[in-house]
C-alpha cells in the first residue's frame, strides 16, 4: 500500500498498484495508464540522482578515443529500474551489471531511458527496428516475459536489409530471424539476434584502421640506373596480400565480421589490380619502371600465417579468411547473411556445428567455386563457439585450421552481464596461448625474443572490442579478470564521423603477447 500524490487520483487516499509483483514502468503506457485509471497503476520509482561514470580505470592506458565524450553522457543511473526475471521474479539490472541508459543525447531526450524487451529483428515487420537497439514490446505479465534491458535507443538507423551500410562500397545485407523465439528458450534476451551499435563502430573501425583504403603501400621499384625518384608519377601498389585470419566472437548478426570479410576482399583485389600493372617510367630512352610480379609472386608464396594448412594444403596468398562465431541459436541467421553478401564472401567449410534445429552436426555449406576465389572474395565460416569451452573449438575446426591461426579477434559490445566476464577473459587468453604456441613452432619470434616476425611465421594475437559501460561493476570485473590472465588493454584513438555518432563507444585494443 502507498500513498498515491499523483494530481489524476484523489489525494492522499491509500492506492493500490495494478500488479504489485510488476516492475514500475515509465513512459506512454504509463501516462495513459495515469491518465484513465490513477489508482490502478504502478507506483512510480523513488528519484535518484545519476551518479556519473567514471568511465575507464585511472590504471588503464589510452589514446584519447574520440574527444567529445562528456560526463552527461557517460553517466549510470544507481537506482537502477526493476528487472522482470523469466521466473517471475522481480531485481534490479544493477544486480546483474546491467544500469539504467546513460543521459539523453541532446538529439533524441525523448527516446532515451526507454525498458524494451530484445527480441531481435522481424524482417518481415515494416515497422521493425532494424539496428536492434530498442526493438521490441514491454511485456505486463512477469511471468511470460523475457529479460526486460535497460538500454540507450539505437545512434544508426540503417536499414541493413536494403544494404544501407557499405564497407569499401561493399553493400552489406544483414537480416534477423522472421520469427521470434519463446521467451523461455531466449537466451540473454536472445541479444545475439539483434545488431548493435557497437557492430557499426567496429564495422567502420575494421574498415578504416585494419583494412585502410588504398591498402599499405610500398615502395614501386624502379630498374633505371637507380633512378626511381623518376617514377614519382606512379601511385605504388599495396604491400603483398597476405592470409588472414579474423575470428568475430558473438556475431550475432555478424555485422563486424561481414565488414572484415568486405575489407578483405577489397583491399586483395586492389592488390591484384596493382599486380597487373606494368607502370612505365617518364625516362629517356627505354628505361621502365615496373612492378616486379615475379619477386612479388615469390614473396607471397613465403606467406605470413602459413603456407599451408594442418592438412597439408596449399592456400592462396591473397585469402583472407573470417569466422563468424556465437552460440548455436545465433547460426542459422548468421549462415543466412553470409549467403546474403556473396558480392563479396564465399561460404566456406571450415568446421563442424551443431545445428542449432535438429541438434545434429553438420557442416557449413561448400558454394565457394574456382571462379570466386580468382576474384579474391574473402572465405567466410559460420561456426559454434561458447565461451565457457573454447577448447571444443580446436575439435571443430581439427585437420583445416590450427586455432593459433587466428590473428585477429573481434567483438561488438559483447560485454554487458557480469557472469560472461570470467569466460571471455579465458576465451581470450585460450587463443592467445594457442597463438603463442603455434608461433614459436614455426620459427617466429617468440614474445622474450624481441625481434619481429619473420615471413612465414604467425602473427602475434590482438582482439578488438567495441565497447560502452553499461555497469561500473561489470567494467571493474571485466578489466580485473583481464590482468589476471595477464592480458594488455589500450583505448584506440578513432576520430570517424560515422562512429563519432556513438560518443559512449570506444574500441578497446587487447593483447598478451607483443
Amino acid at each position: 500500500m502507498h500513498t498515491d500524490s499523483n494530481p489524476g487520483s484523489r489525494t492522499g487516499e491509500a492506492c493500490e498498484p495494478k500488479n504489485p509483483a510488476s516492475p514500475p514502468l515509465r513512459g506512454d503506457e504509463d501516462a495513459a495508464c495515469f491518465a484513465a485509471e490513477p489508482c490502478a497503476c504502478p507506483a512510480p520509482p523513488p528519484s535518484a540522482a545519476p551518479a556519473p561514470n567514471q568511465g575507464l580505470p585511472d590504471f588503464l592506458p589510452h589514446s584519447e578515443s574520440r574527444q567529445n565524450h562528456s560526463t552527461s553522457d557517460e553517466s549510470v543511473t544507481e537506482n537502477s529500474s526493476a528487472e522482470v526475471t523469466r521466473d517471475g521474479s522481480d531485481r534490479t539490472a544493477a544486480d546483474d551489471g546491467v544500469p539504467a541508459s546513460p543521459a539523453a543525447p541532446r538529439h533524441s531526450k525523448d527516446r532515451y531511458h526507454r525498458k524494451v524487451l530484445l527480441q531481435g529483428i522481424n524482417s518481415d515487420d515494416g515497422n521493425s527496428d532494424s539496428s536492434g537497439r530498442g526493438a521490441g514490446t514491454v511485456l505486463q505479465n512477469s511471468a511470460a516475459a523475457a529479460p526486460l534491458l535497460a538500454i540507450e535507443w539505437k545512434r544508426f538507423p540503417y536499414d541493413f536489409a536494403r544494404g544501407e551500410f557499405e564497407v569499401h562500397g561493399f553493400p552489406l545485407y544483414v537480416e534477423g530471424p522472421s520469427q521470434v523465439r519463446p521467451a523461455h528458450l531466449q537466451q540473454d534476451a536472445d541479444t545475439g539476434k539483434s545488431v548493435w551499435d557497437g557492430s557499426v563502430v567496429l564495422a567502420r573501425f575494421v574498415e578504416q584502421r585494419l583494412f585502410p583504403p588504398g591498402g599499405a603501400e610500398e615502395e614501386a621499384p624502379c630498374v633505371a640506373d637507380n633512378t626511381k625518384d623518376r617514377c614519382k608519377g606512379h601511385s605504388p601498389p599495396p604491400r603483398a596480400g597476405r592470409r588472414r585470419v579474423i575470428l568475430e566472437l558473438g556475431a550475432g548478426l555478424g555485422v563486424a565480421g561481414l565488414a572484415a570479410a568486405a575489407a578483405g576482399t577489397h583491399m586483395s583485389r586492389e592488390h591484384q589490380r596493382h599486380e597487373q600493372q606494368t607502370p612505365v617510367c617518364q625516362g629517356t630512352g627505354t628505361e621502365f619502371c615496373h612492378v616486379q610480379r615475379g619477386e612479388n609472386a615469390t614473396r607471397n608464396s613465403s606467406n605470413p600465417i602459413g603456407s599451408s594448412d594442418r592438412a597439408g594444403r596449399r592456400v592462396d596468398a591473397e585469402e583472407n579468411v573470417v569466422i563468424l562465431t556465437d552460440l548455436p541459436y545465433c547460426l542459422g541467421p548468421l549462415t543466412e547473411n553470409v549467403r546474403r553478401n556473396r558480392h563479396f564472401a564465399v561460404e566456406k567449410q571450415l568446421c563442424r556445428r551443431a545445428d542449432a534445429d535438429s541438434g545434429s552436426v553438420a557442416g557449413n555449406a561448400q558454394v565457394d567455386s574456382e571462379g570466386e576465389m580468382q576474384e579474391g572474395k574473402s572465405q567466410v565460416a559460420v561456426c559454434p563457439l561458447d565461451w565457457n569451452e573454447p577448447q571444443k573449438f580446436a575439435e571443430l575446426v581439427e585437420g583445416v585450421l590450427n586455432p593459433g591461426e587466428v590473428e585477429v579477434i573481434l567483438g561488438a559490445d559483447i560485454v554487458w552481464l557480469t557472469n560472461l566476464v570470467e569466460p571471455l577473459a579465458e576465451t581470450i587468453d585460450w587463443f592467445a596461448e594457442t597463438n603463442k604456441e603455434l608461433m614459436e613452432a614455426t620459427g617466429a619470434a617468440t614474445p622474450t625474443g624481441g625481434a619481429e616476425a619473420t615471413r612465414g611465421s604467425v602473427a602475434p594475437l590482438v582482439v578488438f572490442l567495441a565497447h560502452q559501460t553499461r555497469s561500473e561493476k561489470t567494467d571493474d570485473a571485466m578489466f580485473s579478470a583481464f590482468a589476471a590472465k595477464g592480458l594488455h588493454v589500450e583505448v584506440q584513438s578513432f576520430d570517424d564521423p560515422v562512429a563519432n555518432r556513438s560518443t559512449n563507444i570506444r574500441i578497446l585494443k587487447i593483447w598478451k603477447y607483443a
